[in-house]
Order: structure tokens, then C-alpha cells, then sequence
């Protein structure tokens, strides 16, 4: 069908799975040239070379997958997620991110990220090119803005991205808000206080010996 459907000389760039002698399926990237009769007004031939893709495209096929599992992980995180580019124009941005901020993630993808208020500009930017530089930042407080004009005080972790070379790209952020971050130290002091309440006085300084399990005093 190919080779009745050319109509002039010209090369051809394509992928294709081949079943090779053994019966084994293989991936071939293919360069090729058709060989063009003026005279009879049709293709009579074609030359060029192939190569084996196999490998790149298992490796391609793995890639997509981790992908789609860490899209997935980012969409049912409970805190926001934040990417951006080298540019700050958004590239990642979660439900949670929507809650807390907002923007629907429609409106802010490809644009400049929104969230810094302007009196914070010098150093959202001055974090920002840490991050470019491949520093992360560790439950960094800081102001930032949602839709409606209010402020907010969230805790940030920040984490360079890196493209298929290894080369920072952006950077990816996950936003708690401090409330929220204060909700859950007071849930952990609650339960360690719970824990050693039910414990008996001498159980941080006594390790039992193997075996022995349930041991109570009266």
C-alpha cells in the first residue's frame, strides 16, 4: 500500500516492530529512500538502512510507566504539589494545590507561577536559582498568595528537576499549610503522650529480654 501510495522520490522516516527468524519481536527505526521513475511516473524501488530500537524503546516503555505511577503518587498527595520550569511557568500543579491556592490547575499550567506576592518576589527568586543551582530546601516557612488576594504562611520542601541529560530543569515544590503542619506535630505529641501514658514508668530505661512479651507489674 506504501508503494502505491508514493508519488515522487523522497526519504521516509518510520518505527516498526519486526518478528525476527527466532519468532522474537523487535523494534526497528528505518531511514529510507525511494528510487523514483520519471519515465514510467512511479516508484520502483527503495534503498536505505535500519536499526535496532529494542532496548530504547523497553527503556522508553518503563519511563512511561514510572511516570504515570508518579502522576498518580502527585494527584493523591493531600499536600499541594508545585512544579515549575527553569522559566517559573508551571509544569505540575495538584487538587491539593487547587484547594489550598485556588487556581484551577487549567489556569496556571504554562503560565507564570502566581502564588508569590509581590513583596516576596526578591526572595522567592533568590531561592529559586538555589534550587536551579540543584539545592534543596528543607521545611522553608514562607508567605504566599492565593487566588482571592489573602495571605498565607505555608512550610515548603523543594527539590530540583532534572531532565533526561541530568541538567536542572526546574523544580518541583510540596506546599503544607503551617496550621496544617502545627495540626500535625500537636496529632504526634498526642500520640507519644498517649503512648507513654499506657506505658509502665520503667519501659524507657528496660529493654526485655527476647521472649518475653506482656510483662505487667502490680
Amino acid at each position: 500500500e506504501q508503494m502505491q501510495l508514493r508519488s515522487s522520490s523522497r526519504k521516509e522516516v518510520s518505527e516498526y516492530r519486526i518478528i525476527t527468524k527466532s519468532g522474537e519481536i523487535r523494534w526497528l527505526w528505518d531511514c529510507r529512500q525511494v528510487v523514483w521513475d520519471e519515465v514510467e511516473n512511479r516508484a520502483v524501488g527503495i534503498y536505505g538502512a535500519c536499526q535496532d530500537i529494542t532496548e530504547h524503546k523497553l527503556v522508553e516503555a518503563k519511563l512511561c510507566e514510572t511516570n504515570q505511577v508518579l502522576q498518580g503518587l502527585i494527584k493523591a498527595l493531600p499536600l499541594a504539589v508545585v512544579g515549575v520550569d527553569s522559566n517559573a511557568l508551571v509544569t505540575v500543579w495538584n487538587s491539593a494545590a487547587e484547594r489550598v491556592f485556588g487556581w484551577k490547575e487549567s489556569e496556571v499550567v504554562g503560565e507564570l507561577l502566581p502564588i508569590v506576592p509581590s513583596d516576596e518576589n526578591v526572595d522567592f527568586y533568590a531561592m529559586f536559582q538555589s534550587e536551579l543551582a540543584g539545592e534543596a530546601q528543607v521545611a522553608r516557612e514562607c508567605r504566599r498568595r492565593r487566588k482571592d488576594g489573602s495571605s498565607i504562611d505555608v512550610c515548603m520542601w523543594t527539590a530540583p528537576m532534572r531532565d533526561a541529560e541530568g541538567l536542572t530543569s526546574g523544580s518541583i515544590k510540596i506546599v503544607s499549610e503551617i496550621s496544617e503542619a502545627n495540626g500535625m506535630e500537636q496529632n504526634m505529641g498526642w500520640l507519644q503522650s498517649r503512648r507513654d501514658r499506657l506505658e509502665p514508668f520503667w519501659a524507657r530505661y528496660v529493654k526485655l529480654p527476647a521472649g518475653i512479651k506482656n510483662l505487667q507489674t502490680t
